[in-house]
């Protein structure tokens, strides 16, 4: 359900965007995919945050929130990007919060998967940026 919930979000977003952005069309594209993918890493930074609350022997701490902060900070996105990313942040947080009370096996393969997925959202968000080098 909440996955469904940010799709739906992520998707009214990208609409909101591209309405409002000048340029060739693959540009709007680009940018609204990018806008989402932030969005989607901030949900998986909330749910990270709270896994490491409830595993404690990650040693992580605040990890996850100063990340998310950073995020904004280095994007600096526009101000509906950025509120959309700090409500999937908590969106994250609290249904970590409502599914996990304690360390379980459960709960500690949940902070794998989502850190494979934080992983590849930000693989995903970089990669136009990596410098390549022909052989």
């Amino acid at each position: 359900m909440a996955i469904a919930g940010s799709i739906l979000a992520l998707s009214m977003i990208a609409q909101s965007i591209t309405g409002q952005l000048m340029g060739p069309p693959e540009a709007h594209s680009h940018f609204a995919s990018r806008q989402g993918d932030l969005i989607l890493l901030a949900q998986h930074l909330g749910t990270l945050h709270r896994l490491a609350q409830v595993c404690p022997q990650t040693r992580e701490g605040d990890l996850y929130r100063d990340r998310m902060k950073q995020v904004i900070e280095g994007e600096s996105p526009p101000r509906f990007t950025r509120e959309a990313m700090i409500g999937a942040f908590n969106r994250g947080f609290r249904s970590a919060s409502a599914e996990h009370y304690s360390c379980s096996r459960r709960a500690q393969q949940r902070l794998r998967n989502e850190s494979f997925d934080a992983l590849n959202v930000t693989e995903r968000l970089y990669a136009p940026l990596r410098v390549r080098v022909d052989d």
